[in-house]
């Protein structure tokens, strides 16, 4: 098996694990505030696809979606345009593949079209991820690690998103605070 190399060039938490052993139904966890996350990103989070989810002003998406990411601690980010493939982003990244760390936060994705928000972009993958149940949970007493793996029509990857339990939190508090404003 070939181990993938780490953007984080001091990581430890590598292992030789394929991603699909981690792999969990997402609504059959033990953990009620994972699966709580899980159902607000599926069903409530702004502008995704449900009738449970607002819209926010295209206007400040930008900095809604700057706020979410700025200090979470994400070893490479980027989301790339449409129609642009993400296998170089991901190769850059060691994300590439079945092995990789999956303890090192980092996101790839590509927007689905040139009037694609980074923000409606990040969001669209997350709740795509849940509801195709490419959904990867790596957890111990500490941190929690979720990767979101979201497939174009083709089955070609179209993002790869390592985070953490309390980044999803964080992005919950942030989004709900432009709901209610």
């Amino acid at each position: 098996m070939h181990m993938n190399h780490c953007v984080k060039c001091d990581c430890k938490n590598t292992d030789n694990k394929p991603i699909r052993e981690y792999l969990f139904a997402p609504f059959e966890c033990d953990d009620p505030k994972i699966c709580d996350l899980l159902a607000y990103f599926l069903h409530k989070a702004p502008d995704i696809e449900s009738a449970h989810s607002d819209k926010i002003d295209r206007s400040i998406h930008e900095s809604i979606y700057r706020s979410l990411i700025d200090g979470r601690h994400f070893y490479y980010e980027k989301i790339t345009f449409y129609g642009a493939s993400i296998s170089v982003a991901l190769k850059k990244c060691g994300m590439e593949g079945d092995i990789f760390c999956v303890k090192c936060k980092r996101l790839v994705c590509r927007k689905k079209s040139k009037e694609e928000s980074n923000l409606d972009c990040l969001l669209r993958h997350i709740r795509n991820s849940i509801a195709h149940g490419y959904v990867y949970y790596v957890g111990d007493k500490k941190t929690k690690h979720i990767v979101f793996d979201d497939y174009n029509k083709r089955h070609n990857l179209s993002a790869r998103i390592i985070c953490v339990q309390s980044d999803l939190e964080n992005w919950k508090t942030i989004l709900n605070k432009q709901r209610n404003n």
